[in-house]
């Protein structure tokens, strides 16, 4: 097990739990923050935002994964757009959500993806809530991978590779391609 058994949002980074880095920086990119957890819930609960439980299993009752939890969220998101990030991410760039729904709105596409340092990154994506639908129909089909889905959407790639964050006066703010994920103990100790 990459985080030895524990849950992966909760492990701490510089004595504080990932989900506490996450949550920063959404909180100030979007109007409502929704949490996907399937243990630990009343942990979660401690943070303040709605924690949302996977509702669909595979025929063993087992977790399907990741498009569960987008399905939840999109089930319960108030608003058109629906921002989908990990839990393992403490450096997301701060002006993600605009820089997505810019793609979004430009290319007219249901779901943009973040691409960085030549990956595709599913699980960091802007999608409309209209594509809830499709969603439900491929997991219900027993579809099961993020990026197979999203590309039967209209589909678009956000490439923030080299992409910085300049003020009116030129000074870089940050970096957009810092999408440094940990899924691993040794991770948060390279990390730290």
């Amino acid at each position: 097990m990459r985080m030895g058994g524990a849950n992966k949002g909760l492990m701490l980074l510089f004595n504080t739990p990932l989900i506490t880095y996450v949550i920063y920086k959404v909180s100030r990119m979007a109007d409502d923050v929704l949490i996907s957890a399937n243990r630990d819930i009343a942990r979660f609960e401690t943070f303040g935002y709605p924690v949302l439980a996977d509702k669909v299993f595979d025929a063993n009752g087992d977790l399907i994964g990741p498009l569960a939890g987008l399905q939840a969220g999109l089930t319960a998101a108030k608003y058109d757009y629906v921002l989908c990030v990990p839990c393992d991410m403490p450096n997301l760039p701060q002006h993600l959500a605009n820089l997505l729904m810019q793609c979004l709105l430009d290319t007219n596409a249901e779901i943009v993806v973040v691409k960085a340092n030549n990956d595709v990154i599913p699980v960091v994506c802007l999608c409309k809530k209209t594509v809830l639908p499709s969603l439900t129909t491929y997991i219900t089909q027993g579809g099961r991978k993020v990026s197979t889905w999203q590309k039967s959407c209209a589909y678009a790639e956000l490439d923030l590779t080299d992409t910085f964050i300049v003020n009116k006066k030129g000074e870089v703010l940050e970096r957009g391609g810092d999408f440094a994920n940990l899924n691993s103990l040794q991770d948060i100790k390279d990390y730290e």
